[in-house]
């Protein structure tokens, strides 16, 4: 996940939504399943950690109803506050039943440049989108 901020009251954001599962040979393989990129308009303030809680309510709306845990990983400097985002989604955590977890990976958004790429076509697009894959 990746969000940028366009102006004053305006968040674009790109999420990839993976199911993960072990392989045989112990690696970890991420199927995407759902990719979202979301344009926020007219918000009071163009926070980005303001605007998280709205793509997690956004994104768990995504997932099947089985989901249990949500990890989002992201390299936004908001993620190194993760006690913060957690209480900031508890009531969205449990009105879905699913948990969900916030991990800060420096750099995770100049690796996957794809996530970015989504971002910049909610921008250009003005407006949100999400698609199954």
């Amino acid at each position: 996940m990746t969000a940028i901020k366009v102006d004053d009251k305006t968040v674009a954001a790109g999420v990839n939504v993976s199911r993960q599962k072990r392989a045989d040979d112990g690696f970890r393989l991420h199927t995407p399943i759902h990719v979202l990129s979301l344009l926020y308009t007219e918000l009071n303030t163009g926070s980005i950690r303001q605007t998280i809680p709205l793509i997690v309510s956004d994104t768990v709306k995504t997932v099947s109803s089985d989901c249990k845990l949500l990890i989002f990983k992201s390299g936004l400097p908001q993620f190194r506050q993760y006690k913060r985002l957690m209480e900031c989604t508890q009531a969205c955590s449990m009105k879905y039943g699913v948990e969900f977890r916030f991990i800060y990976r420096q750099g995770l958004d100049v690796n996957f440049t794809e996530i970015r790429d989504l971002c910049d076509d909610a921008i250009r697009r003005g407006y949100s989108l999400d698609s199954a894959i």
